[in-house]
Parts: structure tokens; C-alpha cells; sequence
């Protein structure tokens, strides 16, 4: 069940490339956010909390490191 589970997670939308570019693009984000709020504080918290970003970062991280180890094991 979790096999299947973790090949259609790999394949979908390009498989790891997608994955690998959503976490990048996350990077930045989180990145730029943390030093904007550093500069002016409460100017991102007012509108966008960040914890929700950084929990979809995390999220995204572990796919992509189960997919990329299952593609490993897999070949």
C-alpha cells in the first residue's frame, strides 16, 4: 500500500523534478520572509503567518527525500 502510495507521489507532475522545484522555490520564500520580518517586524506576520510555510516546507522536504530514496532502491 505505502509502495504504491510512494510511486504515484513520484510520477505525479514530473515526478522528483516538480518536488525538487517547489522546495527550492519554498527556500526562497521562507528566506525572504524571515528577512523582511527581521527588517520591518510585523510586516509579513500581519498578513501570512509563517509557521504554515515552514510546515509545508518540511512536508515537501520529506517527500522528496522518500522519493528520491525509493528511486534509489528501486534501480
Amino acid at each position: 500500500m505505502a509502495e504504491k502510495f510512494i510511486k504515484k507521489l513520484g510520477r505525479t507532475l514530473t515526478g522528483i523534478l516538480f518536488w525538487r522545484e517547489l522546495f527550492y522555490f519554498l527556500n526562497v520564500l521562507l528566506v525572504s520572509l524571515i528577512i523582511l520580518e527581521m527588517i520591518a517586524p510585523n510586516i509579513v506576520l500581519a498578513y501570512f503567518n509563517i509557521n504554515y510555510l515552514l510546515i509545508i516546507y518540511i512536508i515537501v522536504a520529506l517527500i522528496l527525500l522518500i522519493v528520491t530514496d525509493y528511486q534509489k532502491k528501486s534501480e
